[in-house]
């Protein structure tokens, strides 16, 4: 056999050891991105107005307080806008990672970083359009 030849059984063979540290890089940011996201949820179900199922007014006849927040946390809706940049940031980078590493016909794009990317992204243009003047 001359030297330089690839044997049909070469051409395919599989190089890789494993997870490499780019393929745990974009884990890891997806994982910082989604733990932000759901941080940002909590956040946003503490910071919207507080409601109960019961009428106010009943509650004051029966002598009971009622001491609802009528109105957003603002202060809570900036971290929910920090957090949600904070997703959208660890998205981009873990897709600018994954886009250096496709090399091969079987690397594709990670499917929960451009969701974690649209989700956060959407986050902050509500909090944009909503934001009081």
């Amino acid at each position: 056999m001359r030297k330089g030849v690839l044997k049909k059984r070469d051409i395919f063979r599989e190089r890789r050891r494993g997870e490499d540290i780019w393929l745990l890089l974009m884990r890891l940011f997806g994982i910082v991105g989604w733990l932000c996201l759901f941080a940002a949820l909590a956040m946003f179900d503490l910071a919207r107005p507080q409601e109960t199922f019961i009428d106010p007014r009943l509650l004051e006849r029966l002598g009971l307080p009622s001491s609802l927040r009528p109105y957003w946390d603002l202060e809570l809706a900036r971290y929910i806008f920090y957090a949600m940049v904070l997703g959208l940031t660890a998205s981009v980078a873990g897709l600018w990672l994954n886009r250096h590493r496709l090399r091969r016909r079987d690397d594709h794009y990670r499917l929960y970083l451009i969701v974690l990317g649209i989700i956060s992204f959407a986050g902050i243009l509500l909090y944009w359009l909503k934001l009081p003047a």
